[in-house]
């Protein structure tokens, strides 16, 4: 009896030997993230979750990026039973939606991945902690389905962005995620075609497993100097204002260039019709967006004349061409500027919340009836009483001479208006380093044929192929959350 109880014991001992050897060995998997938006947050979650210690590198002096700036929302199909919200969707719709904003570009691969993942990413992003219960239908969709946070019972309400941004930020604050913030990396090190690090401009040298990049796109405008990347690849946007940070500067894409990666679509840049023109600095190059979501509750878009022109919950490419062949004053498109005006019912269907943040930022101002709208907009009246009495009708109707087949709010009679000017302005950069459905990234093997760079992911809008010559509304922070987290995954799981 004693023979088999040594026995028992030294097999036990032999297991838990090898149970904490393989337990080290996950554990010194490392992974490095460059860039600290939700792409980055999402893939350094999920490396860290599959045992990697992981290392987050972020030039700014704070995580964010243009995540924590972004408004519309994020995609998902179907997800609405789940909430009660009885909307009939479907992957088949919102994949067909997709594809058609894109124009033909789309890879249909990542399409069919982004969309396929969306329902699961909407829930694991809730089970983070953020309620994205606040669902409706942004331009170029068939449906609704672009969720943003609801309304806590005090009747406030957390842009989606910062909110999703805000919560994420505290899940990384664990002891195998390591911060480096106000750190640039000067270029990837690779050993026989194997990216195995990253060497910062300090020249101090962080070695990985497997590095992702997760840097963002190149639509930003840095002061004091001209973004290279912008001005070599889409020359014909420079012009414009832009809502980027000025740290989306394509660094991350010349850092993949530079070991070999393949991009695709560099000249494709979105132009959001709506930049919000601010009326202390209106030719800044920087504008705070007029999200999208604004049009989606009942939003109008007129011209200097009191007409409608656009339909407003179009496609974005569209509705930019429609605000520059209707609302351009002399001969500089830069100067292209349309009323983006809502009535009482649009702003509380949207948030009042959030409009009154606008409206302290100057951005939006509130105006007593249509006397008052007409006096702002320098015009009669009765100009706008008619364009407000025949969109009404059209509503009643359920369409209208542009095609606009879905109105969320009534204009006339309403006891106040609230009116901004907008401007297009460049917002994403649909091109970027090429990736596999599993967030590898490519390089040219033989004309027209990709192998996987060892070693490297990519994610968000570092990445091209996913949005083709345009992007859907609510798809950004959807690719981030789905690509980022595959690339996490397989980052960790890569073997040594």
């Amino acid at each position: 009896m004693r023979f088999w109880h040594l026995v028992i014991v030294v097999i036990a001992i032999l297991i838990g030997s090898t149970y904490r050897k393989n337990q080290k060995q996950e554990m010194s998997r490392k992974v490095v993230v460059i860039g600290g938006g939700l792409a980055g947050l999402c893939a350094a979650l999920e490396a860290r979750a599959a045992g990697a210690a992981v290392t987050i590198i972020e030039k700014e002096a704070k995580l964010g990026g243009n995540s924590a700036k972004a408004s519309s929302g994020m995609n998902g199909a179907p997800t609405a039973p789940q909430f009660a919200l009885h909307i009939e969707d479907s992957v088949d719709l919102f994949m067909k939606d997709t594809l058609t904003s894109g124009g033909g570009l789309c890879d249909e691969t990542l399409v069919q991945t982004l969309v396929q993942e969306s329902s699961a990413s909407i829930d694991w992003i809730e089970q983070q902690g953020v309620p994205l219960r606040s669902v409706s239908q942004c331009g170029g969709h068939s449906r609704p389905r672009t969720h943003r946070i609801a309304q806590d019972p005090n009747g406030r309400t957390t842009p989606v962005g910062w909110g999703i941004m805000s919560t994420l930020q505290k899940k990384a604050q664990d002891e195998n995620i390591t911060l480096m913030l106000s750190s640039s990396v000067a270029k990837l090190v690779t050993h026989q075609d194997e990216v195995t690090g990253v060497l910062l401009q300090d020249n101090q040298l962080v070695e990985a497993d497997s590095v992702i990049l997760t840097s963002g796109g190149y639509a930003g405008k840095p002061k004091d100097k001209e973004n290279m990347v912008l001005k070599e690849f889409a020359p014909q946007v420079t012009h414009l204002a832009t809502t980027n940070g000025p740290w989306a500067t394509g660094d991350g894409i010349k850092l993949g260039q530079d070991v070999g990666a393949a991009v695709k679509d560099m000249d494709k840049v979105q132009v959001h019709p709506t930049g919000f023109v601010d009326p202390n600095d209106p030719g800044a190059d920087t504008k705070f967006l007029a999200p999208e979501a604004l049009r989606a509750a009942g939003g109008i878009l007129m011209n200097a004349k009191g007409l409608r022109f656009t339909n407003e919950l179009g496609r974005r490419d569209v509705v930019s061409n429609d605000i520059f062949q209707h609302c351009t004053s002399g001969h500089d498109p830069s100067l292209a500027i349309a009323y983006l005006i809502m009535s009482e019912e649009a702003v509380n269907k949207y948030d009042r919340a959030s409009i009154s943040f606008y409206e302290h930022k100057g951005l939006f101002h509130q105006l007593a009836g249509i006397e008052e709208l007409a006096k702002y907009m320098a015009l009669e009246p009765s100009v706008l009483s008619k364009q407000f009495d025949l969109y009404d009708l059209e509503a009643k109707n359920g369409s209208d001479q542009f095609g606009k087949s879905v109105f969320p709010s009534t204009l006339n009679n309403s006891m106040a208006y609230w009116v901004a000017r907008v401007t297009p302005s460049c917002h994403y950069t649909m091109g970027g380093l090429m990736i596999d459905d599993g967030a590898r990234v490519l390089k040219e093997a033989n004309k027209d044929q990709y192998t996987p760079i060892k070693g490297f992911f990519a994610a968000g809008e570092v990445t091209g192929g996913v949005h083709g010559r345009n992007r859907l509304a609510g798809n950004s922070l959807l690719e981030c959350v789905v690509f980022g987290r595959i690339a996490g995954k397989n980052a960790a799981g890569r073997s040594h």
